[in-house]
């Protein structure tokens, strides 16, 4: 069976004028691609209203982990309507008591509490304000938050400020003084597992010798899945990481949003560090459909007014999340990411072989992975060979996220058939065949 089924997407006038309207009504960067019109979302499978359909290798992004509208997250949607509740603000439902405490069943016993947002923008901001507060009690200067260059947070303020690209930075009059950003530890680097640890003791100190003292620092974020670098952290460096934490009493946070439910074979990917986390950020695929975030903790932590929202546990988006948990559980789809995850690292691991030159790298657990592209003659990402590459595969009926950094990510809904996810590396495959040798 054939997935992927494209015609000549730059000859569909009238879907180019449509994303061409949109696109002078809407900023720049809120139109992914110049060609592709959704009209709806099946599985794995998008399609638009002109016979076309493609392998999605992007869960929008990062959001269908249970697959495009599947059947028990639209009938607990359906429910909701049917019933006439749309809305309910902080007031209680049963269906919230029911959502968060499917959420605490996948969590360590301390976190016991949990509180719900809309985007994982606000979750991130929701830990930044928790942390702090945490860290005052044990000292009033304990303010001081560690982030990374390159990391991802979301697009609002606070977020920003923890995220390390400074070109997201330049229009803030003002940067938090106690927000600090270590180097990550990547290829390119040189830092790999056997000196993970060491870097991260080096990176510390030098920090140290800034005049930033340890015992200041009241929490350290990260994406056990860094988004924008389209790689993991090393074990060996988290591990040091969260044991120097453990000496200072900072808090480690995970900011799961991409990373979470499942995806890398896992239920968090902060799972694959052996360690401990002391607040979880999520998002995305915590509802495979809807606007809904969580920070999950301990009591101690959260427990505190002001951290709540409008639409702090919305009646539909809660429904959605109970339908999507409970797919996850019972269709067994964290072990499916595990297993169909061995099969995507062969092949990449294979393409890599193929290119070496070209293919500096490869990061994958699970459904979640990242393929560096780089230059022949430096560890310098090719943005353009990229951004050919998923776009000959978008003409090709394979939906890739087209990254502007010299990165594919790739992440399929954990639902994907073998035969489908093969067919999509198949795509992807002659993609790099023909954009390399035409890059010779």
């Amino acid at each position: 069976m054939t997935y992927a089924q494209v015609s000549n997407l730059e000859e569909n006038q009238e879907a180019v004028r449509i994303i061409q309207r949109l696109k002078t009504l809407e900023p720049e960067a809120t139109c992914e691609d110049d060609f592709v019109l959704w009209d709806r979302a099946k599985d794995f499978l998008v399609f638009d209203r002109f016979g076309n359909q493609w392998i999605d290798f992007t869960s929008g992004i990062f959001v269908a982990n249970t697959g495009h509208s599947h059947p028990r997250v639209k009938t607990a949607i359906q429910a909701r309507l049917d019933r006439g509740h749309l809305f309910n603000y902080l007031y209680a439902t049963e269906d919230k008591l029911r959502f968060i405490e499917l959420l605490l069943e996948l969590t360590p016993q301390k976190f016991n509490q949990v509180v719900l947002y809309a985007t994982g923008s606000e979750t991130n901001e929701c830990a930044l304000k928790l942390s702090r507060i945490h860290g005052q009690k044990i000292n009033p200067h304990k303010v001081g938050i560690i982030g990374f260059e390159d990391a991802f947070h979301g697009k609002t303020l606070g977020s920003l400020m923890i995220g390390g690209k400074p070109k997201d930075k330049v229009w803030m009059p003002w940067h938090d003084p106690a927000i600090y950003h270590l180097p990550y530890p990547d290829y390119r680097r040189g830092i790999d597992e056997t000196n993970g640890a060491s870097f991260f003791k080096e990176s510390i100190a030098a920090l140290e010798a800034k005049g930033v003292k340890s015992e200041s620092i009241a929490a350290v974020f990260m994406e056990p899945y860094q988004g924008w670098s389209a790689c993991f952290f090393p074990k060996s460096y988290v591990q040091a990481l969260a044991s120097w934490a453990k000496r200072n009493q900072v808090l480690v946070i995970f900011d799961e949003v991409q990373s979470g439910f499942g995806r890398t074979g896992m239920w968090f990917a902060y799972e694959h560090f052996g360690v401990e986390a002391d607040l979880v950020c999520c998002g995305k695929g915590i509802s495979s459909s809807l606007p809904l975030s969580a920070v999950l903790g301990p009591r101690e932590i959260l427990n505190h007014a002001g951290v709540t929202s409008t639409h702090t546990g919305n009646v539909l988006s809660v429904a959605a999340g109970i339908g999507n948990l409970e797919v996850l559980h019972d269709e067994k789809l964290v072990e499916r990411s595990n297993r169909l995850g061995a099969i995507l690292l062969e092949r990449l691991e294979k393409l890599q072989r193929k290119y070496p030159e070209r293919i500096k790298f490869i990061s994958s657990r699970g459904l979640l992975a990242g393929i560096h592209f780089g230059n022949k003659e430096s560890n310098d990402l090719d943005v353009k060979t990229c951004s050919e590459i998923v776009r000959r595969c978008i003409a090709s009926g394979l939906l890739l996220i087209k990254t502007n950094i010299g990165t594919i990510k790739i992440g399929p809904p954990l639902t994907i058939a073998q035969d489908a996810l093969e067919e999509g590396l198949d795509i992807l495959e002659e993609a790099v065949d023909v954009v390399l040798a035409r890059s010779k």
